[in-house]
């Protein structure tokens, strides 16, 4: 008996199923280009067929960049508690356009998200050990720097909630 790993079958994707498989992914969450582009490049379709695909998808609807980052933007912000500078790093190394960036983060609701980030200093603030306050102020800063807002707002925050 042979107990070591098993060998994954590798499944053959043709490109018209590439294209009905991405179409199926497409229709239930956001894809962007670059996601799309890493899925047909991971089931082996070649470059030309590839951009008959990505072309498709594009005209029919199925792949939009700026749609993609308006949802992105929605969900990071809303459920992640993400700010806008690490929301937009994100999306630049997905490959979106700055225009695309810069719409998607009109539809930031600015007062939810100066909520959201009183909030998350305040819950860390219960959490974290420091010596002084002036320790703790700097941690509090940190933290918001490192979930994506600003350095002015981080530090307005932090001296708001202390």
């Amino acid at each position: 008996m042979y107990y070591g790993k098993k060998e994954a079958k590798k499944r053959v994707v043709t490109p018209e199923g590439a294209l009905s498989r991405l179409m199926i992914l497409c229709s239930r969450a956001e894809k962007c280009e670059a996601d799309a582009r890493l899925l047909l490049a991971r089931w082996d379709i070649g470059r030309e067929e590839g951009e008959k695909i990505m072309e498709r998808l594009i005209r029919e609807g199925y792949v939009d960049n700026r749609r993609y980052a308006v949802a992105f933007v929605r969900d990071k912000a809303e459920y992640n508690g993400w700010g806008e500078h690490k929301i937009t790093d994100a999306l630049r190394r997905k490959g979106i356009s700055s225009a695309d960036i810069a719409f998607a983060l009109q539809h930031i609701d600015r007062k939810e998200m100066r909520e959201k980030l009183r909030k998350l200093l305040i819950k860390k603030r219960d959490s974290v050990i420091a010596g002084n306050e002036y320790e703790l102020k700097g941690k509090l800063i940190r933290f918001a720097l490192s979930k994506g807002f600003g350095y002015d707002e981080a530090v307005a925050m932090a001296d708001d909630i202390l």
